[in-house]
């Protein structure tokens, strides 16, 4: 069952956010990737008492899992009949995943030829033998028996759901000892995680490189290019990176996040670069007491351009060259020397603010702050730019009768600069050697005339930053959450509105207190602090809340502008629910296509001449790929047809498709050393409006417009289709 394939595959590389350490004692050591869930029965020791838990027992979240979720698949089952199965699945396995501590984990293949293994683990303990007859039963309905999962029982309390095993390997690890626990890189990141982690996301990603550098074949076309692209990310440093890991968990009240890159040291290249310091203190003065937003960063990007060239020069100086080439085309584009001229004069600290005493709270209010290292050049070098930009933007807007310019206005003294065109009016001045940016010239005056007391000064500022304070930091955030978390709490009811409006009106009925009052959010409103530094271990990043997404929820940036086009957003929204379908169709017939190419570079792979198939029944017949995906989603019209008794699948699939696929192939008598833009296979026209998408020998796929159809076959050197 193929969507059981895709379903593992996006579980793993996008559910993060909502996937700790749990049962990786029987995650096998070789795993590549780990994605670890708690499970909603226990979220940890701090859970009870904790800020997220007086907001989750004020809202209707849980009536919205229980309730609406259930119809809302019914109702996708209802529109989607061929497609039931995989809704049921992936509802059962969400509904089970979240209640019990699960775990999702890859493994190569120990040949190192087909896909990788994967297999989700779930803990539902005393209800084990429910879960596994549910997930049986919807097994039982797929109509694809050549892709099926694995799902067995294991001890007396697991679950397993394996993809790509064979059925006589071991699904799990023998014992701890022989686990992912026993790898040393586990161990690190394990131990820079956050406390009883609700979820835990980990990665090998020296393993990944090893297995990326062995995949390389000698010989082949591109084996010169991937050592050197290997050999650029040694040189760079990026080859010590050992791991990555992600977690969060609750400790005391707070919601505390954890990112960890494990990295050898002495660090090299670009990670030497990450090293921090104290931030200058003058440059923290100038942030208001009252700021609601700040965050500081080091940057310094002169340092970090000399490491590139240092490391393309020693990889190959062909590299190098177009690097340098690169810079001094765009160095006579501006013309100004895009290094020393535009570069240099930045200093290596940055600030952005918000505050009530300078532009405001919200967005709009935003100020960036620079200590430069030259501010006679960096003056000199912005204005040239600025009137550089004015002269290439004025061609644009003459046509329509306007006219576009940079305007200087003097305040007090003071030289103002900014863009004079409609909504914002992006400015800058420098003043006392610090460059101020801001989306008006009244922010940048408020900033760089502000004399008043300094965020250090503010007691709410020092007390909480103190929760991630670190001696040397790359960057900090501090956000006062209750200051503007109102503004914020309205923007998000409009966001929630509009998307339940919908659902009430179209599919199922929605719990209408999804979010709790106010005054709820407001008790539990402490600030966001976070600190990412580097030491020995690699590259950390941790952030405290006062519960899950509270500095989104704080953000009441955009409000206006969604207040000032709510009475469109609705109509406009059902207008494209037809546009989005077919956009999201033509989406799935290109993975189709993707599909396809990947399994025409496998069998060129397994063939001494590299050579690609004749036709699709050669991919059918010896490649891990099924026939529904040479059904074309956009069309909507065609089903698979059941196997016959006593057919033989690969055969009966194999001419059904070449009678009655949606695409065509013309790859027949390419090898793999292909020009790039050879085309190996398209969807037919027949029945489609305005394009295709198209199959290159690399791999890519392109949605091609009708009118540019012609160009690119015959760049090809094949004869266009015909089309409608």
């Amino acid at each position: 069952m193929r969507i059981l394939g895709s379903i593992f595959t996006i579980v793993l590389t996008v559910s993060s956010a909502l996937l700790g350490q749990p049962l990786a004692d029987k995650v096998p050591a070789e795993a590549i990737v780990y994605v670890g869930w708690r499970g909603t029965n226990d979220l940890g020791p701090d859970y009870a008492g904790s800020r997220t838990e007086a907001i989750i027992r004020n809202s209707a979240i849980a009536k919205l899992l229980d309730e609406t979720l259930p119809q809302l698949t019914d109702f996708l089952a209802q529109q989607e009949p061929d497609a039931a199965e995989g809704v049921n699945l992936v509802a059962t396995l969400s509904r089970t995943a979240l209640q019990y501590p699960a775990a999702g984990f890859a493994v190569p293949d120990p040949a190192g030829k087909k896909q990788p293994r994967g297999a989700f683990v779930l803990q539902p303990g005393k209800d084990r033998d429910a879960v596994l007859k549910q997930l049986n039963d919807l097994k039982e309905k797929a109509p694809d028996a050549k892709n099926q999962p694995r799902i067995e029982a294991v001890g007396d309390d697991l679950v397993v759901i394996a993809f790509n095993y064979p059925a006589d390997a071991p699904l799990l690890a023998a014992d701890a000892g022989k686990s992912i626990q026993s790898k040393d890189t586990f161990k690190t990141a394990s131990a820079n995680a956050s406390k009883a982690p609700v979820y835990f996301v980990y990665a090998d990603v020296s393993q990944a490189l090893a297995l990326i550098e062995k995949q390389i074949r000698p010989g082949s076309r591109d084996a010169e290019n991937q050592k050197k692209a290997l050999k650029l990310l040694e040189e760079l440093g990026l080859k010590g990176i050992e791991s990555f890991s992600a977690s969060a968990g609750f400790v005391g009240r707070d919601f505390q996040t954890d990112v960890f890159v494990g990295s050898k040291a002495p660090h090299k290249g670009l990670l030497a670069q990450l090293q921090g310091k104290p931030f200058d203190a003058d440059l923290l003065k100038r942030v208001p007491v009252q700021a609601n937003y700040v965050q500081a960063y080091r940057f310094d990007p002169v340092k970090a351009l000399e490491e590139v060239q240092r490391a393309t020069s020693a990889v190959d100086p062909a590299w190098r060259k177009q690097l340098d080439d690169g810079l001094q085309e765009i160095s006579k584009g501006i013309d100004k020397d895009i290094v020393k001229d535009v570069l240099e004069p930045l200093g290596d600290e940055w600030i952005i603010y918000a505050s009530r005493d300078v532009g405001g709270t919200g967005f709009l209010g935003t100020t960036i702050v620079n200590k430069l290292d030259d501010a006679a050049k960096a003056k000199e070098t912005i204005i040239a730019l600025t009137g550089m930009a004015e002269e290439m933007g004025k061609p644009l807007v003459q046509q329509a009768g306007m006219k576009l310019e940079f305007k200087k206005i003097d305040v007090n003294g003071q030289d103002v600069y900014y863009l004079a065109m409609p909504v914002i009016a992006p400015a800058w001045t420098i003043r006392d050697g610090y460059l101020y940016l801001g989306l008006y010239p009244q922010t940048v005056v408020g900033a760089a005339t502000y004399d008043g007391k300094s965020i250090v000064e503010n007691p709410l500022f020092a007390e909480s930053s103190k929760q991630v304070s670190q001696a040397n930091p790359i960057s900090f955030t501090y956000v006062d959450t209750a200051a503007t978390i109102d503004d914020g709490y309205n923007f998000v009811q409009l966001i929630l509105r509009t998307y339940q409006g919908l659902a009430d009106m179209f599919v199922t009925t929605t719990p209408e207190m999804l979010l709790p009052p106010l005054s709820v959010l407001q008790k539990q409103a402490t600030p966001v602090n976070a600190a990412a530094w580097m030491d020995d271990s690699g590259f950390h990043y941790r952030s405290i809340s006062p519960f899950p997404l509270a500095e989104t929820l704080a953000s009441g940036s955009l409000i206006s502008l969604y207040t000032n086009n709510a009475p469109f957003l609705v109509p406009m929204m059902v207008m494209g629910l037809s546009e989005a379908r077919e956009e999201a169709s033509r989406v799935q017939s290109s993975s189709n296509l993707r599909q396809v190419g990947l399994a025409c570079k496998m069998f060129a792979n397994e063939n001494q001449k590299l050579a690609y198939p004749d036709d699709f029944e050669d991919l059918i017949r010896t490649q891990d790929i099924t026939a529904d995906v040479f059904i074309n989603p956009r069309l909507g019209n065609k089903v698979l047809p059941e196997l016959p008794d006593g057919a033989e699948p690969a055969k009966f699939f194999g001419d059904w498709v070449e009678k009655n696929s949606d695409y065509a192939y013309v790859g027949k008598g390419l090898t793999d050393d292909a020009p790039a833009d050879k085309i190996l296979a398209y969807e037919k026209p027949a029945g489609l409006e305005d394009g295709i998408n198209i199959l290159f020998v690399d791999g890519h796929v392109e949605f091609v417009r009708y009118e540019d159809l012609a160009e690119v076959f015959n760049a090809a050197g094949i004869k266009p289709p015909v089309v409608p």
